[in-house]
């Protein structure tokens, strides 16, 4: 599926540039310009799947306390498309500084993308009397990165939207999201966070300046 252009947050553009609370003007009028170039060239495409989880084995006790009490999962990938990563490659060999920025301003733009999606799902699901959990990813606590390639194979991804995974785990193109949620029968249970429940417990958890700049990389 396609998903519609949706706005790219400047908090979350300017917290991947490292910086700290309302940016300086300088700073501010190139994220802007970031986020201008970022939305003229994603083309951000989806898809997402549902699967009872009898048929799916999803590996670590993190994404298994994440799902307590459902019984059944939705897989999901997001990507902002070849074309954004192809631009971003021919800035780079130029317009270094311009390029930086541009390259925060995707993954904010592949964030926000998937943001759209789970707020789609959700109010399917909603209309039906369910709820969707919040998103958890591989490589969050101990749900290994290593899954990424049984994702994408269960969602078809590559002939779908084109979306694949590198040998050490690592989405191509790059500026792509992939999650599991879990559908909480009748609306009941808490929705839990992976803020709350798995950041701590992530290999990132030192190194990761989103985290510092208050911004959870799952929503």
């Amino acid at each position: 599926m396609t998903l519609a252009p949706k706005q790219i947050s400047l908090a979350e553009t300017c917290a991947y540039l490292g910086c700290r609370g309302d940016p300086p003007p300088p700073l501010r009028r190139q994220a802007e310009e970031g986020i201008r170039a970022a939305a003229a060239i994603a083309r951000p495409r989806a898809v997402w799947r549902e699967f009872s989880l009898t048929e799916l084995e999803l590996p670590g006790e993190d994404i298994a306390a994440h799902l307590s009490g459902c019984r059944r999962a939705v897989l999901l990938a997001v990507t902002i498309g070849q074309e954004a990563e192809s631009a971003l490659r021919r800035m780079r060999k130029n317009r270094l500084s311009e390029a930086v920025v541009l390259d925060c301003a995707l993954s904010a733009a592949a964030e926000a993308a998937c943001e759209q999606l789970c707020a789609e799902i959700a109010a399917a699901y909603e209309a039906r009397g369910e709820r969707l959990t919040s998103r958890f990813s591989p490589g969050y606590g101990d749900f290994p990165l290593s899954f990424q390639g049984t994702l994408l194979d269960c969602l078809d991804a590559g002939r779908r939207i084109g979306l694949t995974v590198s040998p050490d785990g690592l989405l191509l193109p790059r500026k792509s999201v992939t999650a599991v949620a879990g559908v909480l029968e009748g609306g009941r249970g808490p929705s839990r966070r992976p803020a709350a429940s798995g950041c701590r417990d992530c290999p990132r958890y030192e190194a990761c300046h989103i985290r510092k700049e208050g911004i959870p990389c799952g929503k």
